[in-house]
């Protein structure tokens, strides 16, 4: 028998080596829908909640938002993490004197002398008062610009995403390397 000549059981095992493959084509494709499809449903999640988020700032830029000073009186650290991550706690004081608040978290980093000029809202979607939090000056209107970041993000990562993924060719009904001459 020459060493052209396929031998006895050769066309077999050909036959196992192509539907291996294509198994393991077809487990391959199924994987990538199910990883695709998980993608796009925690996107539309992510979307979701940030439309709902983006509609209650909206609704509560209108509640009324008191200036004041924050001055820090404690740090809690994240040890846990490589770097740590401070929260600063203390008193804030409106600046017309009317409202004080005690133990407050400060949304941002306090100055040299332990004091932020920062916000507070207490009415309202997501209030300030039900998080116990104030807010340095340039979040203090995060809570309508932030979640619309998030919902052009998503929705562009999606969109991306979906072109990225779309199947480049089109069946030409040719095979393997005759396709690309067409």
């Amino acid at each position: 028998m020459s060493e052209q000549e396929p031998g006895p059981g050769s066309g077999a095992k050909t036959r196992e080596q192509k539907q291996k493959r294509a198994w393991l084509g077809t487990a391959a494709r199924v994987g990538q829908i199910a990883g695709h499809s998980i993608f796009f449903l925690v996107m539309g999640v992510v979307t979701l909640v940030a439309v709902v988020l983006g509609i209650g700032g909206i609704v509560s830029a209108q509640e009324p938002q008191l200036w004041g000073t924050f001055t820090q009186t404690s740090q809690e650290c994240m040890k846990a993490v490589p770097e740590s991550r401070c929260s600063n706690f203390g008193n804030w004081v409106s600046d017309d004197g009317s409202t004080t608040l005690t133990d407050v978290r400060l949304d941002g980093t306090v100055n040299e002398g332990g004091t932020a000029r920062t916000s507070y809202r207490p009415g309202g979607f997501n209030n300030d008062e039900d998080n116990n939090i104030v807010h340095v000056e340039w979040t203090s209107s995060g809570f309508i610009w932030f979640p619309w970041i998030l919902v052009i993000l998503s929705v562009g990562s999606c969109l991306y995403y979906a072109k990225k993924w779309k199947r480049r060719t089109r069946p030409t009904g040719k095979i393997g390397r005759h396709a690309a001459q067409s």
